[in-house]
């Protein structure tokens, strides 16, 4: 009998549990650090795309949408001497200036 009268509260305990928990794993997640590149004249995003296409998935239009949406290149022309950042995790490539 004393089990059914806090049943309610078990219940309500463990749904709590599962729900903290949940919360903290997804927010203990971090964003993955991606490249960041520093434009150089004559640069384009669809050079970057083509020059890094073994370092990500993206279709080489996803990768430019990606670029520019990102990095708020609204016209979508880079300036040189800009710092963007690519869709690359800086983890998988090593960038030699």
């Amino acid at each position: 009998m004393k089990i059914k009268d806090h049943l309610f509260t078990i219940l309500f305990v463990l749904s709590l549990t599962v729900f903290v928990t949940t919360l903290q794993n997804q927010l203990s997640k971090e964003e993955p650090e991606y490249v960041q590149i520093e434009v150089k004249p004559g640069d384009t995003i669809w050079d970057y795309a083509e020059q890094f296409k073994d370092h990500h998935r993206l279709s080489k239009a996803d990768f430019v949408e990606w670029v520019t949406e990102n990095n708020f290149l609204f016209d979508g022309k880079l300036k040189a001497g800009e710092t963007i950042i690519l869709p690359i995790e800086s983890q998988a490539v090593a960038i030699a200036e």
